[in-house]
C-alpha cells in the first residue's frame, strides 16, 4: 500500500498555503487537483498559486491545457499516477492539493472510466435542456444521484448536463457502487472551518481577486476564447462574463461571485462529510502551525517511522 496525502476542503480554506509548508517539511512535491487550474490563463479567478507562493516546491498539473481542450477526472488520474510513481520510487509521499471532489475520488475509488460520453448523449441532454430548462435538468440530476447533485454548481447548466452525462455512462460512483482502489493508502485531510469564518474568508478572497485584476483577466480570456469554453463556466468567470454582457453592474457581480462561492463551499463540505476515512482539521480552532503539526502527527501515526517513505 503506497502512501498519499490528500489536502482538500472547500474553496477559500487555505489548502494551497498549508500544502506548501507540509511539502517543505516532507521534502516532497504537490499535485494539483483543481479542474480550473489545469487551464492556461485562468489564474486569478481559480486562485492559482503564484511562483512566489510555491516557495520553491514543485507543483504538477497546473497550466497544462488550453481552454478549448477537454479534461476529465479520468485524464487527471492518468496524469497523476506516473507522478506518484516517480515520487514513491524516490521515497517521497506525494501531496495532492485541491477541492475538485471527483478528481480526489478518482484516486480513492475504482471509478468507471472505460467509456466517454457520446456526442449523441450530450446532444440529447442539450436538447432536453433547451426544451425543459435548467430547473427540470436539476430535478433530473437529483433524482438520478442526489449525492452528485450536492457537489455540482446547480446554477451552471454546463455542469448539470456534464454530471448527467457522467451518470448515464457510469462515470460517477453512487454510494452503493463505491469500491476502494487497491494499492493506495491515502491520508485524507479536510480543512474544516466554522461556517462564519469560512464565509468571511471567501468574501475577502473574492475582493482580493477583484483587486488583483479578475475583471481584466476575464475580459482578455473572453476576447481570446469566447464564453463557451469549459473553464469560463466556473465561478468567478461566468459572473464577470455576465457583467460584460451588461446584465449586472460591478457591485452586483462581486456579490454574486461571493454568494456562488459560499454556496459551492457548502456543497463541497456536504460531499466531504460523506467520506468515512476523511480526517477533519478544525481550522477555526488552530493556528496554521498547529494545523501543520496535527497533520504531521497523523502522517507519522498512519505511515510510521519505518515505512520507507520519509523525507530526507
Amino acid at each position: 500500500m503506497k502512501p498519499l496525502i490528500l489536502i482538500t476542503g472547500p474553496t477559500g480554506s487555505g489548502k494551497s498555503d498549508l500544502s506548501v509548508v507540509l511539502a517543505k517539511k516532507l521534502h516532497t512535491e504537490i499535485i494539483s487537483a483543481d479542474s480550473v487550474q489545469v487551464y492556461r490563463g485562468f489564474t486569478i479567478g481559480s486562485g492559482k498559486i503564484t511562483p512566489q507562493e510555491t516557495e520553491g516546491v514543485v507543483h504538477h498539473l497546473i497550466d497544462i491545457k488550453e481552454p478549448e481542450e477537454f479534461y476529465s477526472a479520468a485524464d487527471f488520474y492518468e496524469a497523476a499516477m506516473p507522478i506518484f510513481d516517480k515520487l514513491w520510487q524516490r521515497g517521497k509521499i506525494p501531496i495532492v492539493c485541491g477541492g475538485t471532489a471527483l478528481y480526489i475520488h478518482s484516486l480513492i475509488y475504482e471509478l468507471n472510466f472505460s467509456e466517454k460520453p457520446s456526442s449523441e448523449t450530450r446532444d440529447r441532454l442539450n436538447r432536453l435542456y433547451d426544451d425543459r430548462g435548467l430547473d427540470y435538468m436539476v430535478a433530473l440530476l437529483k433524482e438520478k444521484d442526489a449525492a452528485v447533485a450536492e457537489a455540482v454548481d446547480l446554477n451552471n447548466p454546463r455542469r448539470v448536463i456534464r454530471a448527467l452525462e457522467r451518470i448515464e455512462t457510469g462515470h460517477v460512483e453512487t454510494e452503493q457502487l463505491r469500491k476502494k482502489r487497491k494499492g493506495i493508502d491515502p491520508l485524507y485531510i479536510v480543512l474544516d472551518w466554522a461556517r462564519e469564518d469560512l464565509y468571511s474568508r471567501i468574501n475577502r478572497r473574492v475582493l482580493k481577486m477583484v483587486d488583483g485584476g479578475l475583471f481584466e483577466e476575464v475580459e482578455g480570456l473572453y476576447k481570446s476564447h469566447g464564453g463557451d469554453v469549459k473553464p469560463m463556466g466556473s465561478i468567478g468567470y461566468k459572473e464577470v462574463v455576465t457583467y460584460f454582457k451588461g446584465e449586472w453592474d460591478e457591485e452586483t457581480t462581486i456579490e454574486k461571485i461571493q454568494q456562488h462561492s459560499r454556496n459551492f463551499a457548502k456543497r463541497q463540505m456536504t460531499w466531504f462529510r460523506k467520506e468515512e476515512d476523511a480526517v477533519f482539521i478544525p481550522m477555526s480552532e488552530l493556528t496554521k502551525d498547529a494545523a501543520l503539526e496535527k497533520i504531521l502527527e497523523l502522517e507519522r501515526e498512519k505511515y510510521g517511522t519505518d515505512c520507507g517513505f520519509k523525507g530526507d
